[in-house]
C-alpha cells in the first residue's frame, strides 16, 4: 500500500522557520520500517496551493493512503491537507494522529470531517497496524488505538494500547521531511538565533499534570537513554552539521544525573542547546553545569505571580521558586524563555493584578504574558465543559480553541 506523509502547512511564508514536525517524522520511519513504500512532502517548504501540490503528489506517487496530523490548534492547516486530499479522489483513505485526535478523539474527527480514520497516542506502531491491516482487509476495529466512522458517527476500536517502548523506535524521518531546508532558516525564539537549529527528544510525556496540559504522548513518563540519545546527535551532525540543538522535551530537566551524564558527553561537541526545567530543579550547581555544557537557554513554565493560582493550576510550585530560579538563571547569564498565563479558574481582579504587579517588577527576564488556552483533554477543557462554557465541543475545534471566560470576573473585569 503506497503511503504518502503529509506535514500540514503552519507556516504564514514558505521560508520561515517553523518547530520540525518530530512527530510526523518518528510516524514516516515507522512505517518504512514496517516495509511500506512511504513518500513524503512538507508543505512548508513548498510554494503554491495545497490542493495542487497534493494532487501532483497523490498520482505522482499512486498513493492510496494520505497520512497528516498536528495539534489542535492547526486545525485549519490539517483540513486543508484532507481537503485537498479528497478533491483528487473519495478513495484515497485519510488518516490522521496528533493532538487533535488523540485529545478528543471523537470530536477531534468530526470537526474534520473527511478524515476516515484517526489515530489515539503514540501512533508509531499504531499506524503500521493500521496500514497492515487496510492493506489486508483485515477488520481495523481490531487495531487498538484507532477511532473509526461508525454509520453517521465514530466508534473507538477494541483494544488497550500500551506505552511505547521509545528505545525500539527507528530515528526520524529527516531525510523525507526536508530537514536540510528547515536548518537554512533562522528561529525567533529566545536563546535560539543560529541557522543549523535542529529539534529532538530525549523522553516523552510529562511526570506532573498541570490543569492546563495535555500530554499528547501518553501519560507514562520515559526517557531514552543517552546512548540512543547521542547516536541521535552524531548522525545529526554529521550529516547535517546541525550547530544548535532545541531539546523538544515537555520536561528535560527532571534527573539531575541523567542531565549531569548528557552535560559530560555533549561538552565535547561544541554544541549549543535548549531545553525546557522545572523552578524547583534549579540550583546554582545545575545552571553552571549545563552552561558549561553549551546550553545557551533554559525554559521555565512559570504560569502566575500569584500562589493562589499555582496551587488551583496544580502547578507544584510557588511564586517564591519561581523568583529563586529565574534569578539564578539570570546572574549566570543564561537565556530565559518562560510564560504567565492569565485567565485560570480560580482567577480573580486581585490574583491577576497581583501577578502583573509581578510580572513589571521582574520585566528584565522577558517572560511572555498571555491569556490561558483550555484545549481539549485538559483538566480545564473538562471543567469548562461541565459547566456549560463550550456547549459545542466539536464546533470549539473548528473554531481554532478560542479563548474562555474561565475566571471569576466579569467580562468588563
Amino acid at each position: 500500500m503506497n503511503s504518502l506523509v503529509v506535514v500540514p502547512r503552519i507556516v504564514n511564508r514558505v521560508g520561515e522557520y517553523y518547530q520540525f514536525p518530530l512527530g510526523i517524522a518518528y510516524i514516516s520511519s515507522a512505517l518504512r520500517e514496517a516495509g511500506f513504500p512511504v513518500h513524503a512532502v512538507n508543505l512548508n517548504h513548498v510554494d503554491g496551493p495545497v490542493r495542487n501540490i497534493l494532487a501532483d503528489e497523490i498520482r505522482r506517487h499512486r498513493a492510496e493512503v494520505v497520512l497528516t496530523g498536528g495539534l489542535t490548534g492547526q486545525y485549519g492547516a490539517i483540513r486543508a491537507v484532507l481537503e485537498a486530499t479528497k478533491a483528487v479522489s473519495d478513495g484515497v483513505i485519510t488518516v490522521v494522529g496528533g493532538g487533535i485526535i488523540t485529545s478528543a478523539p471523537e470530536h477531534g474527527m468530526e470537526a474534520l470531517e473527511l478524515a476516515d480514520y484517526g489515530v489515539i497516542g503514540e501512533g508509531e506502531i499504531i499506524t503500521s497496524e493500521l496500514c497492515r491491516a487496510l492493506e489486508t482487509s483485515r477488520d481495523v476495529r481490531e487495531v487498538p488505538g484507532i477511532v473509526y466512522r461508525d454509520g453517521k458517527g465514530f466508534a473507538l476500536s477494541r483494544g488497550q494500547v500500551a506505552p511505547i517502548d521509545i528505545e525500539r523506535l527507528p530515528l526520524p524521518d529527516y531525510e523525507g521531511l526536508g530537514l536540510d531546508e528547515l536548518l537554512a532558516t533562522v528561529p525567533n525564539i529566545v536563546g535560539m538565533s543560529d541557522e543549523g537549529t535542529v529539534s529532538i527528544i530525549t523522553s516523552r510525556s510529562c511526570p506532573f499534570r498541570c490543569t492546563f496540559c495535555f500530554h499528547s504522548s501518553g501519560q507514562s513518563y520515559r526517557e531514552r537513554s543517552l546512548d540512543s540519545v547521542f547516536a541521535e546527535i552524531d548522525r545529526l551532525v554529521h550529516t547535517y552539521n546541525v550547530r544548535y540543538l532545541a531539546i523538544q522535551d515537555e520536561l528535560f530537566g527532571r534527573n539531575f544525573e541523567r542531565v549531569r551524564a548528557f552535560c559530560k558527553r555533549i561538552e565535547p561537541y561544541g554544541l549549543k542547546w535548549w531545553a525546557q526545567f522545572r523552578v524547583t530543579d534549579v540550583t546554582h550547581e545545575l545552571v553552571a553545569m549545563v552552561k558549561a555544557a553549551g546550553c545557551a537557554a533554559m525554559g521555565f513554565g512559570i504560569e502566575s505571580g500569584d500562589n493562589r493560582i499555582l496551587k488551583s493550576m496544580k502547578k507544584g510550585t510557588t511564586v517564591e521558586a519561581n523568583e529563586r530560579a529565574l534569578e539564578i538563571v539570570y546572574r549566570a547569564g543564561l537565556g530565559i524563555q518562560g510564560a504567565v498565563i492569565m485567565g485560570d479558574e480560580a482567577e480573580t481582579v486581585e490574583t491577576a493584578r497581583n501577578t502583573i504587579d509581578w510580572w513589571k517588577r521582574l520585566a528584565h527576564y522577558e517572560l511572555q504574558l498571555s491569556m490561558i488556552v483550555t484545549y481539549p483533554g485538559t483538566e480545564l477543557y473538562q471543567n469548562a465543559r461541565a459547566r456549560g462554557l463550550i456547549p459545542d465541543p466539536v464546533q470549539y475545534i473548528r473554531d481554532g480553541c478560542p479563548l474562555v471566560k474561565q475566571a471569576n470576573m466579569s467580562d468588563e473585569e
